[in-house]
């Protein structure tokens, strides 16, 4: 439980308060994470946990992103974008800690017809094979497109998908 605790130095105030704030150095909270002075928390404070049990979390800073762990130091390469820092977290085995269905991270170039995928934080299903050609972004990219249904409204639409996008593949629980 974090407790809110008064700067290191803070007059406690009160004509017989002692002068100095008498624990303004104890932590209270032991998973305080130290601030790598790299960009901002991406993906909220959830952390990749590593093969090893390590928490890591992922920072971004412009287009860079960078690893680090709980003391502030960097773990593995920064990486150019997200899609790469994702794919470099799977690579190396990284899960992530949310709440939610386990995933795995698949390139979307890779969707199949009737695979579960979570776009968005939402559960949708793949309703058709991807379409590779006539859809281009402003910039004049070439897109590819699926069809997805959301599992929990039902509703259908078209998802876009760049040469380097990616989803997560919902893992459905095993019946036993």
């Amino acid at each position: 439980m974090t407790q809110q605790r008064r700067p290191k130095g803070t007059k406690t105030g009160g004509q017989f308060a002692p002068d100095v704030h008498a624990e303004s150095t104890v932590a209270l909270d032991d998973n305080v994470r130290v601030d790598p002075n790299f960009g901002k928390p991406y993906g909220g404070n959830l952390p990749y946990v590593t093969t090893d049990g390590d928490e890591v979390f992922m920072y971004r800073k412009g287009h860079a992103v960078r690893f680090f762990d709980g003391e502030g130091n960097q773990v593995g390469p920064e990486q150019s974008n997200v899609a790469p820092a994702l794919a470099y977290a799977q690579s190396q085995g990284w899960r992530e800690s949310r709440a939610r269905p386990s995933t795995s991270i698949l390139p979307a170039s890779e969707l199949r017809f009737g695979q579960r995928v979570m776009l968005r934080d939402v559960a949708c299903e793949v309703t058709s094979e991807m379409e590779r050609d006539g859809h281009t972004d402003r910039f004049g990219r070439k897109l590819n497109v699926v069809q997805f249904r959301r599992l929990d409204t039902g509703e259908e639409g078209p998802m876009y998908f760049g040469p380097a996008g990616i989803v997560h593949l919902l893992n459905e629980p095993q019946d036993s």
